[in-house]
């Protein structure tokens, strides 16, 4: 997934897609920051997505399922506003 353009760094913007292909995109970025951070190479610590705030279908169901992805997983997230969701990826230890 590549940033959109105009957004801040490790901010992406998921509407458009479907809410199996956000997840899917989400849990690339942070296994990939996490393999990187185990081989000691530097990788965002967090990364925000916008998901919409649901006035237009999907992007309400995005926001709620990646919440329900970070809480079984164990990821720390915040909501940024009401479009917006950041998920703290799992530091290594």
């Amino acid at each position: 997934m590549r940033n959109s353009a105009g957004l801040p760094q490790y901010t992406y913007d998921l509407h458009g897609l479907c809410v199996t292909a956000a997840v899917r995109e989400v849990r690339v970025l942070i296994a990939e920051a996490n393999a990187r951070r185990r081989t000691g190479v530097k990788a965002p610590c967090s990364y925000c997505f916008v998901t919409g705030s649901g006035q237009y279908g999907n992007d309400s169901r995005i926001k709620a399922v990646l919440k329900n992805y970070c809480t079984g997983s164990g990821l720390r997230y915040e909501d940024v506003d009401g479009a917006t969701i950041k998920i703290i990826a799992r530091p290594y230890r």
